[in-house]
């Protein structure tokens, strides 16, 4: 259903909403920046969760940012019925929809949005106007920026971007405490929460120490507050080199580490 529009793209509001975990939000930032320049006069909005948000905080492409907290106190129906309802005060008149989710779809099409732009493979596709092809074969980063191609936007480049402030700089610089000097710096980030993805503490133990013997370098161990007992252990197997940050930098700070 629908297609390429017939003129360029001329929206005075769009939102993307995004609810899925940080490392998609980090995917997804292409998509922001090829709205924006292929919308320039649009008012372009971005909903994430609470966790996801600080990785969207000083986007220059971003001129709202909304958090949905939907697995604490705005999660069930009436809490994505009320948001709906504040969505459509705003009068956003096209939603990208990278979230292949039936919420994610609810809560648009509740919205009011006229035109809605997913991927045909979502569970609530039939609330779309517009049906992306979602192609396996892609990159993610390349699969988002489908949504916007397919209603006559271009991409602007397939590099993600976060953007840290000077406290986000000045944080970094207490955590490190004048590490590493002018030596290397290796961070190491051994969590995740699917154990499909997790590597085991002794072989990131094994990188750091190597690169403790053989480059001279500083190692630094980072993650959320659900990883410090596994940085713990890392750090203690790579010996007095290394820096536990997991649970002390936020997720843009992280970045700017």
């Amino acid at each position: 259903m629908g297609g390429v529009l017939s003129t360029p793209l001329s929206c005075k509001s769009a939102l993307i909403v995004h609810t899925a975990f940080p490392g998609d939000i980090v995917l997804s930032t292409p998509l922001v920046r090829a709205a924006k320049k292929s919308m320039p006069g649009c008012r372009l909005a971005f909903l994430a969760t609470p966790n996801a948000a600080n990785l969207l905080e000083n986007n220059p492409y971003l001129d709202q940012l909304i958090v949905y907290d939907k697995r604490g106190k705005q999660a069930g129906v009436a809490a994505l019925f009320r948001l709906a309802r504040s969505l459509r005060q705003q009068h956003f008149e096209l939603a990208l929809l990278p979230h292949r989710s039936l919420r994610t779809a609810l809560l648009a099409w509740a919205a009011g949005i006229r035109l809605r732009v997913g991927f045909a493979t979502a569970p609530g596709a039939f609330l779309y106007t517009h049906r992306v092809a979602y192609q396996r074969t892609q990159h993610e980063v390349e699969r988002n920026l489908a949504l916007l191609q397919a209603i006559g936007g271009a991409a602007d480049g397939l590099q993600p971007e976060v953007f840290p402030d000077t406290r986000d700089h000045e944080r970094v610089n207490e955590v490190l405490g004048g590490a590493p000097g002018k030596r290397p710096l290796l961070g190491l980030a051994p969590g995740s929460i699917w154990p499909t993805k997790r590597w085991t503490p002794e072989g990131f133990a094994q990188v750091g120490r190597l690169a403790v013997r053989q480059l001279g370098a500083a190692v630094v161990v980072i993650g959320g507050p659900e990883d410090r007992e596994l940085a713990s252990q890392v750090c203690a197997a790579i010996g007095g080199q290394a820096i536990n940050a997991a649970g002390r930098l936020a997720l843009r700070q992280s970045a700017e580490l």
